[in-house]
């Protein structure tokens, strides 16, 4: 990605195409965060963001090009942040700090639910854009960082947090569309964490 130069992963989520954009830009980005933090994806209008972040709606509609690629690309920069965080404070001890980790992030979706309906409800776009990004983008970034994979065979800590992807978004699409409640994803997520200990172990005897 062109622009500023990302001094954290999580950075490159919140970067402009170009550096004299950057600040609005991340205008951009926060006002979609928080209209969607008030009231989910509904709540997301590009009218409504460029009101809220004071940036005229041509210039969010050039940076974006559609509402929906403009809840994603937002959404992945609200959860890259603070996955980041999270794993700034995370231990090494391998699958245990990753099941606390991985809880923690879920848990903040569950506190702001309005951040996971806008996420969900944008990765179910056809809009070309949000289809390429989304076949590219998933938890695997976490292991170039979080401490607790650096301790796991690599093989392992390569595949783990894809596979955690995969089970958080096909808990949250049912989520999203009233099957299961919030609570249950952290479920969810939480017993693979533990299958994939198990068989390691196992594999290890």
């Amino acid at each position: 990605m062109e622009g500023l130069k990302a001094k954290s992963p999580s950075d490159a989520f919140w970067t402009a195409p170009r550096p004299s954009q950057q600040q609005r830009y991340e205008k951009v980005i926060r006002a979609t965060i928080d209209l969607a933090r008030e009231g989910g994806y509904d709540a997301v209008q590009l009218r409504s963001v460029a009101q809220r972040s004071g940036v005229a709606m041509g210039t969010v509609y050039t940076y974006f090009q559609s509402r929906d690629n403009l809840v994603f690309r937002s959404m992945l920069a609200w959860n890259a942040r603070v996955a980041e965080d999270v794993a700034k404070n995370a231990g090494p001890d391998g699958f245990k700090d990753l099941e606390e980790s991985v809880t923690i992030l879920i848990n903040r979706y569950r506190v702001e639910p309005g951040l996971l309906d806008a996420y969900i409800r944008s990765t179910l776009s056809t809009d070309p854009i949000v289809v390429e990004q989304r076949r590219t983008f998933d938890w695997g970034w976490w292991s170039e960082f979080h401490p607790s994979l650096a301790s796991l065979d690599p093989e392992v800590a390569a595949i783990a947090p894809r596979l955690l992807n995969d089970v958080f978004y096909a808990s949250s699409v049912r989520w999203a569309f009233g099957q299961i409640e919030l609570s249950e994803i952290v479920t969810r997520v939480q017993t693979v964490i533990r299958l994939m200990e198990q068989a390691t172990s196992q594999s290890d005897v």
